[in-house]
């Protein structure tokens, strides 16, 4: 698998950091905020979290990874935008 899931979901702040599994850098982190509102959105599932099995947890990384990438095109469309 080329990306691991660290969800610390029992701890406070809870958060969330997706490694690369290769060079076990950070690839993602979500923190609490924006972790709680993905979870109440549905954009993140318990199930697939606390899935076993790789594939799962694999496209999970993906979707993730998706997610920032789309948020963080849409902040800086917005930001070039209002200039």
């Amino acid at each position: 698998m080329l990306f691991t899931i660290d969800a610390r979901l029992d701890q406070r702040p809870c958060s969330l950091t997706v490694y690369h599994s290769m060079s076990g850098r950070a690839v993602m982190r979500l923190q609490e905020p924006e972790l709680k509102e993905m979870l109440e959105a549905g954009d993140i599932c318990m199930q697939e979290l606390t899935s076993s099995d790789s594939q799962t947890l694999h496209n999970l990384a993906w979707e993730l990874l998706l997610f920032q990438s789309a948020a963080h095109t849409r902040h800086s469309s917005l930001s070039s935008f209002e200039a």
